[in-house]
């Protein structure tokens, strides 16, 4: 199965939580995010960790505030 490369235009689903485990954002429930990785529409970290991702695949991470 081909994998999520920069370029890609991609649609993504997320939640994010504080440290404390409280939901702030999510796109369950509504349209996905339509993105290319890459272009800046979300946070770099972000957009990267979903490269070499699969359709389907399902990743949590986790990234430090600046």
């Amino acid at each position: 199965m081909r994998k999520a490369q920069n370029g890609d235009s991609v649609r993504v689903h997320f939640s994010v939580y504080h440290d404390d485990r409280i939901k702030f954002a999510t796109t369950f429930g509504e349209k996905p995010m339509e993105l290319t990785i890459g272009d800046g529409k979300l946070i770099e970290c972000f957009e990267q960790s979903i490269v070499g991702m699969a359709e389907g695949e399902k990743k949590t991470v986790s990234f430090e505030p600046n």
